[in-house]
């Protein structure tokens, strides 16, 4: 397999990485849970080390841009699964429990954190574009 695929893969894998990183800052509660607080540092070196070891062979910025934006956009969509998640689980078992609540941190869903992070990924692109 060419260099290059294995750097693109290594990024890929290094992204997951860091979406993993993101849900276990979460769960470890300001780094107060042992077993959240192992694993959170575990996935941000892996994501860390991971792309270093990418960028040996894709430019730092175009790897870094995609990093960061694929992260964002992943991370996002795993909230919104939680919200789906938790909206399914309260309509099956009646719960009276919001159902703007996104099951992996509390965090309200809303059309404004919707359009905020929606605005982010649009100045992500925007300011990577190069035509």
């Amino acid at each position: 397999m060419p260099a290059i695929r294995i750097a693109w893969i290594l990024l890929g894998v290094s992204v997951t990485a860091e979406v993993l990183d993101t849900i276990g800052l979460k769960i470890s509660a300001g780094f107060t849970h042992l077993v959240p607080t192992a694993f959170t540092i575990m996935s941000c070196a892996s994501a860390v080390w991971l792309t270093t070891l990418s960028t040996k062979q894709i430019v730092i910025g175009k790897a870094y841009a995609l990093w960061a934006g694929a992260s964002t956009a992943l991370t996002t969509v795993v909230g919104l699964s939680g919200t789906a998640v938790g909206y399914f689980v309260q309509t099956e078992t009646q719960v009276e429990s919001s159902p703007n609540w996104i099951a992996l941190g509390g965090d309200r869903l809303s059309a404004i954190n919707l359009l905020g992070a929606a605005l982010i990924l649009v100045a992500m692109v925007v300011t990577e574009y190069r035509p």
